[in-house]
């Protein structure tokens, strides 16, 4: 009879724990990133690549004629952990899901690092990153929200963020 009862209370535990997430089955938080060089070549009308259509709402304000695609990638983290993603050799993007919010809204800590050039002739220069931009936001699933004021080449990097369900 008494093993019959611990057996119960044994299950009944193991159910409890089952239910509520360990560190390995926390929510995963999907975050499109898309990397694009935007700048103007002095032509009459907005020109964008291929791989742009889908975020033109996003780039449309911008006042570049250019818009070139340079990488994108699909980052998953879980919550309270960091995802990076380098998105060139100079700048890289670090992303850390908080929390989700009853409105369907997920709060991220987002960073953008900076390896700054090489100077030349100082003794001593070190090469490390500095944070460009650093941030919490709150982001809506499928809606888009753009990082900028990065430079880069003749114009400046934009990063748009989309979070995925």
């Amino acid at each position: 009879m008494k093993l019959t009862a611990i057996s119960c209370i044994l299950a009944a535990l193991g159910a409890v724990a089952a239910g509520r997430p360990g560190p390995d089955q926390r929510e995963i938080t999907r975050i499109n990133v898309l990397a694009v060089h935007a700048f103007s070549q002095g032509r009459g009308e907005k020109v964008y690549d291929r791989e742009l259509e889908q975020y033109k709402d996003a780039l449309d304000g911008l006042d570049y004629d250019t818009y070139h695609h340079l990488s994108s990638k699909m980052l998953q983290a879980k919550m309270g952990e960091e995802a990076v993603y380098e998105i060139n050799s100079r700048y890289k993007l670090c992303v850390e899901p908080l929390s989700r919010e009853s409105s369907g809204q997920t709060r991220l800590n987002v960073r953008v690092e900076m390896t700054p050039k090489e100077a030349q002739g100082r003794a001593g220069w070190e090469r490390k990153p500095v944070n460009v931009i650093k941030t919490t936001l709150l982001i809506s699933p499928d809606k888009k929200l753009k990082l900028r004021g990065l430079k880069l080449d003749r114009g400046e990097l934009v990063v748009v963020l989309m979070l995925r369900d």
